[in-house]
């Protein structure tokens, strides 16, 4: 914005537009309303593009994940006790029934390479169309190098909670075993190898007491392998069962899983490393192994903390959120071969957390933007000294948008290839998406968007509202529901200018606007708290500087005022774009 002036003529020109700034209704070139249009690397202002309707599903949704199955965008859903399979391209749906129930959460998350899908401790696979197989999770040597007899010896590995399977070696010197001890109910015995022989099932069976193996004519010269199943019961955790919510430290052999969202939302359950050589030894008594370990040891527990809200990997570690504070882990990377079966915990912020659940996002991968109580966060985090944690907002100008119950009820989704993050008011009436453009900071808003939950199905933004799917694919002005199109309005509302004399008053002679109205409107109205004056702009009687921008000069004379402000309202189905506006005053 310039403002410049002569002798006789004041020019107030908005020369592009820098976004939205509702911290005061007054101020030369600022605009307190920014609906619909999104501002462009020029300053130009452009009506945002449409959704569309791409399916909605009859049922209990239980969890959803947009994914690439091959070279298709699809979109996966738990809907009962069936797998579903959504095609981006034409909203077609096919299923297959998977699931050993029709409620609760479902879980999908890419591991290594592998998209997984988790009901309660079930843990599949998927493996294309809409069909996924059921995995063993790794199977944990619970004992090394016991010595056979009726005492077991220490733990190596806990059990592990997403299976009642375990592993025991045995080790002997020559020695006749009759007996192997196991020290827990078993509930059948999966395999016995000695060496590269595994054991007739005629040659052993389980104990009367249920927790030795019995053995006929074994004589043990090294070690021996025990393949177990335990009494499945016994070993379950609801809690561990019952979370809904996953995070990710993806970092080949150190790659771990977070689990959270139960119904002590305080806890966070952290899966241990496994390593391609420990899951090669499993491959000759179990199918479809998976190297997803949950070790049952005491969870990760945040005192006072009611739930946790979110957790990020930033670096080597993972930052963890809850409304009010955040803590960050120490280093989860392997030393020596050895990684930490729950890692350190220090407090990354006392005071600022993510204030609604999975509201945070990264830009350019090593920045965390979360939505905490007091605004939008950006978290700085040095790479060399990943102690020394920075917090900046970057709502100051916006602030009044972000009310207590947007904070508390936020989806955040950041659009790579435009460069911007949105801010979903989840359940607000005017499906309010707050947008940062990362280039320029400039703030905007889009409204009519009914996201509860974002997804990115591509380069493209898409979001869930119920049970339908909607993505922004397409370069329409309009957007398509599920039971029809409807148009959108777009918005500009300048603050109160003076021309920079805040002490005369004066009347607006004439307006000039650089725009491309394409097949649609723009109005345009003057108010100094009562409406002035308007005037309609359509291409058909606008001067041409070329083939897509049209200029308008309006004669708009109006009264003598202390303060103007203007209004830029687009409608119809085109998607308008606004260069430069200009009003000379006297």
């Amino acid at each position: 914005m310039s403002t410049n002036k002569t002798k006789n003529e004041l020019c107030e020109s908005f020369d592009g537009f820098g976004g939205l700034d509702t911290t005061s209704p007054i101020g030369s070139g600022r605009l307190t309303v920014l609906k619909n249009f999104r501002i462009l690397s020029d300053g130009s202002a452009i009506k945002r593009s449409g959704f569309r309707h791409i399916c909605t599903l009859e049922g209990e949704l239980r969890g959803e994940k947009a994914y690439a199955d091959g070279s298709e965008e699809i979109i996966l859903a738990a809907l009962g006790n069936r797998l579903v399979r959504i095609s981006v391209a034409d909203g077609t749906a096919t299923s297959s029934e998977i699931f050993s129930s029709s409620s609760g959460s479902v879980n999908f998350f890419e591991f290594r390479g592998e998209l997984y899908i988790m009901e309660g401790s079930s843990l599949y696979r998927y493996i294309g169309g809409c069909n996924a197989e059921k995995c063993t999770p790794y199977v944990p040597l619970y004992g090394k190098l016991w010595s056979p007899g009726y005492t077991a010896g220490d733990v190596n590995q806990p059990f592990n909670m997403l299976t009642p399977k375990v592993k025991i070696t045995y080790y002997a010197k020559d020695t006749y075993v009759s007996t192997l001890a196991v020290g827990v109910t078993i509930k059948s015995v999966d395999a016995i190898w000695i060496g590269n022989l595994q054991l007739s099932q005629s040659t052993y069976h389980l104990h009367s007491d249920m927790d030795k193996i019995s053995l006929e004519n074994v004589t043990l010269d090294g070690e021996l392998e025990l393949y177990v199943t335990l009494d499945t019961e016994a070993y379950r955790n609801l809690d561990f069962e019952g979370c809904d919510r996953v995070s990710i430290y993806d970092s080949f052999d150190d790659s771990r899983v977070f689990m959270y969202g139960g119904e002590d939302g305080g806890r966070t359950y952290i899966s241990l490393p496994v390593s391609e050589d420990e899951l090669a030894v499993e491959k000759k008594v179990y199918e479809n192994i998976a190297p997803i370990y949950f070790p049952s040891v005491s969870p990760a527990r945040f005192s006072g903390v009611g739930k946790i809200t979110d957790m990020r990997r930033i670096y080597d570690r993972m930052l963890i959120f809850s409304e009010h504070r955040a803590w960050i882990t120490t280093s989860l990377r392997s030393e020596e071969g050895r990684s930490v079966m729950i890692p350190v915990f220090d407090t990354a912020a006392e005071t600022v957390g993510c204030s609604s659940e999975g509201a945070s996002e990264f830009v350019g991968g090593d920045n965390p933007i979360t939505v905490s109580h007091g605004g939008i966060i950006k978290w700085s985090i040095d790479r060399e000294f990943e102690e020394k944690i920075g917090l900046t907002s970057i709502s100051q100008k916006t602030d009044s948008i972000f009310n207590s119950d947007f904070v508390r009820n936020a989806a955040v989704c950041y659009d790579r290839g435009k460069n911007e993050l949105w801010f979903a008011h989840v359940g607000s009436e005017n499906g309010l998406v707050a947008v940062y453009n990362c280039t320029s900071g400039a703030w905007y808003t889009f409204e009519g968007i009914p996201a509860e939950r974002f997804l990115k199905v591509g380069e493209n933004v898409a979001f869930r509202s119920g049970n339908s799917f909607y993505i922004f694919d397409t370069d329409d002005g309009y957007d398509c529901l599920e039971w029809g199109e409807r148009d959108i309005e777009a918005v500009i509302e300048s603050a109160g200018f003076d021309f920079s004399c805040p002490a005369e008053k004066k009347h607006i002679g004439r307006s000039f606007v650089t725009c491309d109205t394409g097949d649609g409107l723009i109005e345009l109205g003057l108010s100094d708290g009562n409406k002035l004056v308007s005037a309609v702009l359509d291409s058909s009687v606008a001067s041409k500087f070329h083939d897509s921008v049209d200029f308008f000069d309006l004669n708009m004379r109006t009264g003598r005022s202390e303060r103007m402000r203007f209004t830029l309202t687009a409608t119809g189905r085109s998607r308008q774009r606004i260069y430069k506006i200009e009003f000379f005053a006297d």
